[in-house]
Parts: structure tokens; C-alpha cells; sequence
């Protein structure tokens, strides 16, 4: 019976195929912040599930306040215990539906990417603004103040990107 279900899930995989390249928006990374392993390089910023979730919801209203909207949110698991419970969130920034933020919170770090997607599939079109960039960098300020206020005397990191310097991805 097992292999059975695999084996049909295999061949519907194997007949859709993936998407065609023509149909995926490219994107242009406009800022990230983040904090915790990859950036001062100890363990854990958070202790426990809950207080993963806590800072969940605590960043939901905070770029929701901030002009997002939430698209998507799901709890994943990761195979290490440092991992653990993984909270990722995806907004939109509802003044201007190109720029979309990419959030992941686990007890081992916390990042957001900001990103500009294309208007329509290979136009090479983007539509972000000045004042959308701008509202991007003030979510980024807000995001640095909780993180600095829940991570106390750890360090974050902000990058911002040259939209005009970037490749296409």
C-alpha cells in the first residue's frame, strides 16, 4: 500500500512537471534584517516554541501597522532540536502589491526579506516607487527596534540592496 502512494505521487510529480520558466515573476531583493546564528554566531535568540509563536503574532501586528497584509503563515519543523519550531510568514505591502515580505522566526534566528517581484512574467517590469521603498525601510527600523527590544545585546543586520545593481532572479 506504501509503495503505492509513493509511487503514484512520483508519477503525478513526473507528469505536471514544474512550472515553465515563462510563468515565475523575477524579484530584486530590497532589504533584509535578521538576527541570531548567522549573524553573531550563538544558538538560541528564543527559548521555546511559545515564545517563537509570541514573536510571531508580535510581527503580524507590527507590519500589519506598517501597511502589510498577511498572505500566508505555516509552522514547519526542523530535523535539528536547535531548529525546531519555525514560524514563516509572508506579507504584502498593500499600497504597492510588487514588494512582498518573506518572514521566518525559530528559536535559532529571525530574518525578513523584502523583496519587489515583476509586474507580469518576463516583462522585466517593476513597479516599486520611491515612497514604497520608503515604507519598506520604515517596517525594516520597526523590525529592528523589536528585535533589539526581544534579542537584548544581540546584534541584528540590515542590508540594503541597489535595486539597479542587482541581476535578475
Amino acid at each position: 500500500m506504501k509503495f503505492r502512494v509513493i509511487a503514484i505521487i512520483m508519477m503525478t510529480t513526473l507528469i505536471s512537471g514544474c512550472l515553465p520558466k515563462s510563468a515565475v515573476l523575477k524579484y530584486h531583493d530590497v532589504q533584509h534584517i535578521e538576527a541570531g546564528l548567522g549573524v553573531d554566531g550563538t544558538r538560541k535568540i528564543l527559548n521555546s516554541d511559545e515564545e517563537v509563536d509570541l514573536l510571531a503574532t508580535e510581527v503580524i501586528e507590527l507590519l500589519k501597522g506598517q501597511g502589510f497584509e498577511l498572505l500566508n503563515s505555516s509552522v514547519s519543523w526542523g530535523l535539528q532540536p536547535l531548529t525546531g519550531h519555525t514560524q514563516n510568514l509572508s506579507f504584502r505591502l498593500l499600497q504597492a502589491g510588487s514588494i512582498h515580505c518573506y518572514v521566518q522566526i525559530s528559536k535559532k534566528e529571525f530574518w525578513a526579506k523584502f523583496r519587489e517581484l515583476e509586474q507580469k512574467p518576463q516583462s522585466n517590469e517593476f513597479a516599486t516607487t520611491n515612497s514604497d521603498l520608503v515604507a519598506v525601510s520604515k517596517a525594516v527600523d520597526s523590525l529592528n527596534e523589536l528585535a533589539k527590544e526581544k534579542f537584548n545585546g544581540r546584534s541584528t543586520r540590515i542590508s540594503k540592496f541597489d535595486r539597479a545593481e542587482l541581476p535578475n532572479k
